[in-house]
């Protein structure tokens, strides 16, 4: 298993995972990103999922992403999938959403740093 946190091009911070993760990998890379985070709180994560597959069972990985997605300061995060019905990516876009950010989920990167780039106002509506 493989992560990177990293300060990507106009303020976005970048978070890509590879191969198979235990919780255990996936609990480093969440500290290491929050860490991270915390000290660039920037409110853009790009989150790229493409290479990864989890061990971890749906629900601990939820319970997991929740708690990690609630640690965080109010963001918006574009999720990268490997295909639209990703369930790792799913499971993202939904624990970031259900503790409050603003999430998408996107196939490539130029669409998700485009839909993070471009100014939002609350109401509005993005289909994902």
């Amino acid at each position: 298993m493989a992560h990177r946190v990293l300060m990507g091009p106009n303020n976005v911070v970048i978070v890509a995972v590879a191969g198979l993760r235990s919780p255990e990998e996936a609990e480093a890379c969440g500290d290491d990103f929050l860490r991270f985070y915390r000290e660039h709180p920037t409110g853009l994560v790009l989150f790229d999922t493409t290479l990864a597959r989890s061990t971890a069972s749906p629900e601990r990985m939820f319970h997991w992403t929740f708690s990690l997605a609630r640690a965080c300061p109010t963001s918006r995060a574009a999720v990268i999938a490997r295909a639209p019905d990703c369930a790792f990516a799913r499971l993202w876009r939904r624990a970031l959403r259900e503790a409050g950010h603003e999430a998408g989920m996107f196939q490539n990167a130029d669409e998700a740093e485009a839909w993070l780039l471009s100014p939002v106002d609350a109401d509005t509506l993005y289909v994902s």
